[in-house]
């Protein structure tokens, strides 16, 4: 009998070792793209494989747990204003792109060469995004004026390939979006799409880069808060709300190749994760395979949501003609004011999105831990 039951469990754990084994294999060559994510569902997997430990019961004290009313007072920590020489690198690098006769997406770094200092300052950029704030803007970019709109279209592009991994955005697996007001009379539009408010959110990239070629011509400001600050909130006014966030929550899909599916927006492991959509895990109850909100999810969004509100929590941004904001998707949530467009066609909002994916060097064992929420999600997913 000892015999047959250690023999029920050998084959239990070989069985699941084999799905474990051949859900990776899925993924890894027929899901993954190595240099670019150019399907969403890639993008989406490699976003969501966050390595987790366990709850976190203490604030967070670094960088990234930042207090909007301190940085609004000080841009310097935050903003970065290009010169003349970071322009002429990018401007013959532009140049030589041209040159190669590529298409777009087909370019690479080495046909877009820049100078070493420069590919330094792009480093230390990343660094910020990864390991500080976790935003930055980059101000006095010449769009409009030296570089038309073909040049910004390869400049930003070749620019998020010095960054890390472009991925896709949407069905139709763009990874350049035009952002401006297309919108149509439908219920569940990409609110990207049109000139409505955009509630706090987060993309399923490590970092979305913005370059804006138009501002609008009143509002639609950029409104960011930390959602380590958030974190740290709910741990000061209601602890036992934390445990909902790592519990899994059903997610719209808005019209992707599933419904919905499950996810958990917090993961811990040395540096706390977060991904929360205010929009997208409302509106999921949509569905009537959904099953309704427990009360504790309920006060969790609710409370969520008005700490995010808290003015002297977030900081605004108005974009400028010429300015990239670049934002980490873990540790930071954006929203967008609504705003109103010029009867000028040429002189509506218009910003280019990039999405942007690290790769990240983890020891063994976050390696082991990356790979079982890959594996978790691919579950949910497929």
């Amino acid at each position: 009998k000892k015999i047959k039951n250690m023999m029920s469990r050998c084959s239990l754990f070989f069985s699941f070792f084999f799905i474990l084994l051949t859900s990776y294999l899925i993924y890894y060559f027929f899901i993954e793209d190595h240099d670019s994510f150019t399907s969403l569902e890639s993008q989406t997997i490699h976003y969501f494989s966050r390595p987790h430990t366990g709850i976190k019961w203490d604030l967070i004290t670094d960088e990234t747990a930042w207090i909007g009313s301190d940085l609004a007072n000080d841009s310097s920590k935050w903003t970065y204003i290009v010169d003349e020489n970071d322009i002429k690198s990018f401007s013959n690098a532009i140049e030589h792109a041209k040159k190669t006769g590529k298409g777009l997406h087909e370019l690479k770094k080495e046909d877009f060469p820049l100078d070493d200092y420069l590919v330094k300052k792009i480093d230390i950029w990343r660094e910020q995004l990864s390991d500080g704030l976790g935003f930055l803007l980059l101000r006095g970019f010449p769009v409009g004026t030296d570089w038309d709109v073909n040049d910004s279209h390869i400049f930003f592009w070749s620019f998020g390939k010095y960054l890390g991994r472009p991925g896709a955005q949407d069905n139709d697996n763009n990874l350049l979006t035009d952002i401006k007001d297309v919108s149509t009379s439908e219920n569940y539009e990409r609110l990207y799409k049109s000139s409505k408010e955009i509630r706090y959110h987060c993309d399923v990239a490590d970092v979305v880069g913005l370059l804006c070629l138009n501002p609008a011509q009143s509002g639609g400001t950029s409104r960011i808060i930390s959602s380590n600050t958030i974190y740290n909130k709910i741990l000061e006014e209601r602890p036992d709300l934390i445990p909902e966030l790592y519990k899994q929550i059903p997610f719209d899909t808005r019209g992707s190749s599933v419904d919905y599916f499950s996810l958990q927006p917090c993961a811990y492991a040395n540096k706390l994760k977060t991904f929360f959509h205010f929009d997208y895990f409302q509106s999921v109850y949509r569905f009537d395979s959904v099953k309704p909100k427990t009360d504790e999810l309920d006060q969790l969004f609710t409370l969520y949501e008005d700490i995010a509100n808290r003015e002297d929590l977030y900081l605004d941004m108005n974009f400028q003609k010429g300015d990239i904001q670049l934002i980490n998707n873990h540790y930071l949530l954006h929203s967008r004011t609504a705003y109103e467009d010029s009867d000028d066609l040429d002189s509506r909002r218009h910003l280019l999105r990039l999405w942007i994916s690290f790769d990240e060097n983890y020891d063994l064992y976050h390696k082991v831990l990356k790979f079982y929420s890959k594996i978790r999600l691919i579950s949910h997913i497929i």
